[in-house]
């Protein structure tokens, strides 16, 4: 059983990060992280041995960590969504309603 934050930290990593990713290794990761096949499944399909889908998998997390560890990226987005929640909190309570909707609409754009 898979872990429910580890596959929502691995589907965002891909979102951020996933065009570092050879074509065959962004197959197999969201195969196994975002369709939630198998490994067997995967190797099935690709006519690949389930070690080499082990392997690819490794890697193709190991780039996504590693780049989010270089970049901060995903890290430097939340921080500045909170900013932006906080910002957009204190409007309410100045009625800057302008400013509000501009500032939510920035945050669900991040």
């Amino acid at each position: 059983m898979i872990d429910i934050n580890k596959k929502i930290e691995m589907c965002v990593l891909n979102d951020y990060y996933g065009n570092l990713l050879t074509d065959k290794q962004k197959e197999i990761f969201e195969k196994f992280w975002e369709e939630d096949w198998s490994l067997f499944e995967i190797a099935e399909e690709l006519k690949i041995s389930r070690q080499a889908v082990h392997d690819s998998l490794s890697k193709a997390e190991k780039v996504l960590v590693d780049a989010e560890n270089k970049c901060n990226f995903i890290k430097k987005s939340q921080i500045l969504k909170q900013k932006l929640t906080k910002i957009s909190e204190n409007f309410d309570k100045n009625n800057g309603e302008d400013i509000k909707t501009a500032l939510k609409n920035i945050i669900e754009d991040l």
